[in-house]
């Protein structure tokens, strides 16, 4: 409210004038997003970023297994129902 005082002069030559920094703003916005999704019980990400992030975490596992499939030659033989053909994933994603 004491910023108010200050609006005909300026409020950037006022004492309140660190509250009009940019960055502020941005730490406002994302805590009050935070809270706000915290309250209402949801992800701050939204649900397509969320896919993604998943999508890509598991895209060098799945990779791994067809790179081991095809060395193996069984992946014309395999029909997925039961369980995969390798008994043990090296994580080597190198």
């Amino acid at each position: 409210m004491g910023m108010l005082l200050f609006v005909p002069n300026g409020i950037g030559s006022s004492p309140y004038s660190c509250l009009l920094d940019q960055e502020v703003w941005v730490e406002i916005y994302e805590v009050f997003t935070r809270d706000a999704c915290m309250l209402l019980g949801v992800s701050v990400n939204s649900p397509l970023a969320t896919c993604v992030n998943a999508g890509c975490t598991a895209i060098p596992a799945l990779l791994n297994i067809k790179q081991v499939m095809m060395q193996r030659q069984v992946a014309g033989i395999w029909n997925g129902k039961d369980e995969l053909p390798v008994s043990k994933l090296h994580r080597d994603f190198s």
